[in-house]
């Protein structure tokens, strides 16, 4: 945890989901409807930082979220 970052900070938007590791927070934005980011509770400055194995989990977190989007959405 990072005090001075944004990501790190306790979540101003809605948290969809939450695990130990990562969190889905929906960023309410008229133009991109459905719009998510998917945060690490731990301050990571890159994703190339992060061990591979995590690495894979976020990135699976990610397919997950957009493949719900995209049910939800279209």
């Amino acid at each position: 945890m990072n005090n001075n970052c944004a990501l790190c900070a306790e979540a101003t938007s809605e948290i969809l989901w939450q695990d130990d590791f990562c969190r889905v927070v929906l960023l309410y934005d008229i133009d991109y409807p459905g719009y998510c980011r998917v945060e690490l509770l731990a301050h990571v400055k890159e994703m190339t930082d992060l061990p591979v194995l995590q690495r894979s989990q976020l990135m699976k977190v990610v397919c997950v979220v957009e493949q719900t989007i995209c049910e939800v959405l279209h």
